[in-house]
């Protein structure tokens, strides 16, 4: 048994991570269940460690202490599962069993960080393809940012928690992530109003070099999505204006020529010259080798597997099927680790609509394919476990009906 002494412990606690002997991190609940006294000053450790990079231990140490909460004032609870959702989607943004685990304390949290956390669970949501849920996050993340910017400009004084980005930035990514699920649920008039809003930064006044940096940023996106909407809604007139456009800033590349194969596909027009002019440029999105950009990475990634999806479908309908084939097969084995089945849904009809014309060889590939993605294990997840834990403790609230009991269904 672990000496008493707190002293010792912390050190015990600091020297197993420098050791790596996560083993014995993860069993600080059993700790913790002989001497609960102790979960205030475990929760200050597991913040050092998250603070110094020294994730895996802090994940440890907050899956402990997320496991006996009742130790916790509410607002140390909320931050500890605040926390193990950053871990959890730090190396694998779209994870659907972190999302209904963190939603529940959302609202629980200091306000700097609800805003960081409706900003993660709208761009969470929506690199998995479910954009009601994405334009949720997105309406709930517009409404604090327009009152924390009302409250600030009546109280000056110097806020307790610092949000990780400047204001505007929750603004512009609140307007056009709902945009864009407006987008994609084809609701277009209304995408177009969240896209001017977008360009509407009036209230951020004196804004410091990152300030007028995120300006900037949202507004090439702002122009971007307008681009990428006209387009889909079938206007072609602007597409030399948006080709020069994508050729001007090459992050909207891949978003441009999605939107530009949607229309053709819906159009049935070519864009065979458009897109070899675009085959200097290597599409797929490269893993970063440490953990910065490791959230770009995910949202390139998922916007890589939609072009081939829609690349596939416009070599179908032009009877390139080997060409289509291998899109359609990289998309799918880029899609085979996620719970995507939407997506996978959606490969399976483009697949079943054009079966005669392909070979058996591309026919096993493709059910190799379906194969692996069958048997692909989840990992593990207290998210049960932990709903459970709300619900005997009395902390069950709509917010909890609504985030996550309703989402058990089809994670």
């Amino acid at each position: 048994m672990l000496n008493p002494d707190w002293r010792i412990i912390k050190a015990f606690l600091i020297r197993c991570d420098e050791l790596r002997m996560y083993e014995c991190l993860e069993k600080i609940p059993e700790l913790m269940g002989e001497y609960p006294e102790y979960a205030p000053k475990i929760w200050d450790v597991a913040e050092f460690f998250f603070s110094n990079g020294r994730l895996r231990a802090a994940t440890a140490l907050y899956e402990g202490i997320a496991t006996f909460s009742e130790q916790l004032d509410a607002g140390k609870l909320a931050m500890c599962q605040f926390r193990l959702w950053q871990l959890a989607i730090r190396n694998n943004l779209g994870d659907p069993y972190a999302s209904l685990r963190f939603i529940p304390f959302r609202h629980r949290l200091p306000e700097a960080y609800v805003l960081d956390g409706l900003l993660l669970l709208a761009k969470n949501y929506a690199v998995r393809d479910r954009w009601e849920e994405a334009e949720k996050y997105a309406d709930e993340l517009y409404k604090l940012i327009l009152t924390v910017c009302q409250n600030r400009r009546k109280n000056r004084l110097k806020q307790r928690h610092t949000p990780q980005f400047p204001l505007i930035t929750y603004y512009g990514e609140a307007c056009l992530l709902k945009a864009a699920a407006l987008e994609q649920q084809e609701r277009y008039p209304e995408s177009m109003e969240w896209i001017k809003k977008s360009a509407v930064l009036s209230r951020f006044e004196k804004l410091d070099e990152q300030g007028r940096m995120e300006a900037e940023r949202f507004r090439v996106l702002a122009l971007g999505s307008r681009f990428s909407l006209e387009v889909k809604r079938g206007d072609r007139q602007i597409i030399v204006e948006y080709v020069i456009f994508m050729r001007e800033y090459e992050s909207e590349v891949l978003r441009g020529l999605i939107a530009l194969l949607i229309s053709a596909n819906t159009y049935d027009y070519s864009i065979d010259q458009l897109l070899r002019s675009f085959t200097d440029l290597n599409l797929q999105p490269v893993p970063p080798n440490g953990e910065d950009g490791t959230e770009q990475y995910y949202i390139d990634r998922h916007s890589y597997i939609q072009y081939c999806y829609h690349y596939a479908d416009y070599c179908f309908r032009r009877a390139c099927y080997d060409v289509g084939a291998e899109f359609m097969f990289r998309a799918l084995e880029l899609v085979a680790g996620e719970r995507n089945y939407v997506f996978v849904l959606q490969c399976t009809i483009l697949f079943e609509k054009h079966r005669e014309h392909f070979t058996p060889g591309q026919t096993a590939q493709y059910e190799r394919l379906c194969e692996k993605i069958k048997n692909h294990k989840e990992p593990k997840t207290t998210v049960f476990r932990d709903y459970f834990l709300m619900l005997v403790r009395g902390m069950s609230s709509p917010c909890v009906e609504e985030g996550a009991k309703r989402n058990f269904l089809y994670i």
